[in-house]
């Protein structure tokens, strides 16, 4: 597991890309690494307050492993527009200095997810939780991130 962190913090820090993780194999266990960060752990910008979350543009359902796949390489290649908004319902995980928004795949073995931007005094829920969250995406040093910029948009779910 240090290893793979390790890894993947060496390719973040050389290549500003996050990896995609799409030939884990199922021995494992509890990779549950978010593969779209950068360096920045601020929390949303003032500027994204004011944004209509109401009709999200981009939208992964819970258990949507090829979904939050599919997004996570979108934002590592900078290929999701700045403003758009996201609604994902997924797992909170915080194993790292920053929270992340978690889907895990049919055999339950690997989660890939996208680090999660929350404003101060949002409570978070423990590890495994199933949470909402709609925000936007936001231009980072070197990945789009996911900011949720009011806590209205981000829900506990169970």
């Amino acid at each position: 597991m240090k290893k793979i962190a390790l890894i993947l913090a060496a390719a973040l820090l050389t290549a500003g890309l996050a990896a995609c993780g799409g030939g884990n194999s199922g021995n494992n266990s509890g990779n549950d690494t978010p593969a779209a960060t950068s360096s920045s752990a601020a929390a949303a910008p003032e500027a994204t307050a004011d944004v209509d979350l109401s009709n999200p543009e981009i939208v992964v359902e819970f258990g949507d492993f090829d979904g939050i796949q599919a997004l996570m390489k979108k934002m590592s290649n900078m290929e999701v527009k700045e403003g758009t908004v996201i609604k994902i319902t997924g797992i909170y995980q915080k194993d790292t200095s920053t929270p992340a928004i978690m889907e895990a795949n049919a055999e339950g073995t690997t989660k890939l997810g996208l680090s999660l931007y929350l404003p101060e005094g949002v409570e978070t829920p423990a590890n495994g939780t199933k949470v909402e969250a709609i925000g936007i995406a936001t231009k980072g040093t070197y990945v789009m991130e996911f900011h949720v910029p009011s806590a209205e948009g981000f829900t506990i779910l169970e």
